[in-house]
């Protein structure tokens, strides 16, 4: 991004070159967007409490991630893919698309973990005030880890497909 002070006004401009992947990549997060929301507050099925059981909420980390690993015979494998596997499937277009579009301020998967804790922190507030859903969070931390695995996929892409500098 460059900065520069415009002559007629004398405010500063701020000029952003905008590419075709910028472009598509802004269309497809914003398609995902849509259709995460679909998913978490209207999907029946992906996490959402079943006809005639009470509202639950756990706030104590790791609680329920073990639950689904140590009773998976019990659960079965379908809820606990879709809980587990489902909660890190879910965030990782997240992290694949926030440092495509704005690789300087998440280039670095701190600031890409804590936008995707943020976001997942407010789908649980939201599941919790409006009692849609099951407010959980080890939602936030499979979440968050999604997130993070998004950065370092779409990071190790890119990393990959750069030519190496010549000696």
């Amino acid at each position: 991004m460059k900065v520069a002070v415009n002559e007629m006004t004398g405010l500063l401009a701020f000029e952003t070159k905008i590419t075709r992947r910028k472009i598509i990549t802004l269309i497809v997060y914003s398609i995902y967007l849509l259709f995460l929301g679909y998913l978490l507050f209207f999907a029946h099925d992906f996490g959402r409490i079943a006809e005639g059981r009470d509202f639950s909420f756990n706030f104590i980390p790791f609680k329920e991630i073990l639950r689904y690993i140590l009773r998976a015979d019990v659960l079965g494998a379908g809820p606990v893919a879709v809980n587990l596997l489902g909660n890190i499937a879910a965030f990782i277009p997240m992290g694949i698309c926030l440092p495509l579009l704005r690789p300087g301020l998440f280039g670095h998967p701190y600031r890409v973990a804590v936008v995707g804790a943020l976001n997942s922190a407010a789908v649980e507030f939201i599941q919790l005030v409006s009692r849609v859903g099951c407010c959980d969070v080890d939602d936030v931390i499979l979440n968050t880890f999604g997130v993070v695995l998004g950065y370092f996929l779409v990071v190790g892409f890119i990393h990959r497909k750069e030519p190496e500098d010549a000696v």
